[in-house]
């Protein structure tokens, strides 16, 4: 049995997606091929509020002293974090390989 981490094997994953489209089947008929679609929106949504927020936090944290000063900059054209903002694109793109790369073994 392939484990994806320690605790959910990737059996259990394929029978709680049959058991949820099971759920969206029965409950919502004729638009049960929403349900995938409004669950990636969902995880957009979330991925965003992660991005605004984090990047926040490294800007903060670099104009306080605690991280490089580099961080702290701003960008003049639309005033955001610009380089705290690529950072964090950067880390999350380098933790999302890791883990696709981790599942694979």
């Amino acid at each position: 049995m392939k484990m994806v981490n320690k605790y959910i094997c990737v059996n259990n994953l394929i029978l709680f997606s049959i058991l949820l489209q099971t759920f969206a089947n029965k409950l919502y008929k004729p638009a049960a091929f929403l349900m995938p679609i409004f669950v990636a929106l969902s995880c957009a949504g979330g991925m965003n509020g992660n991005l605004l927020t984090t990047s926040r936090i490294f800007f903060v944290s670099a104009r306080e002293g605690h991280l490089p000063h580099i961080m702290a900059g701003v960008s003049t054209q639309f005033l955001t974090p610009l380089p705290a903002v690529l950072i964090m694109v950067k880390s999350l793109k380098s933790a999302l390989t890791i883990i696709f790369i981790k599942s694979l073994e």
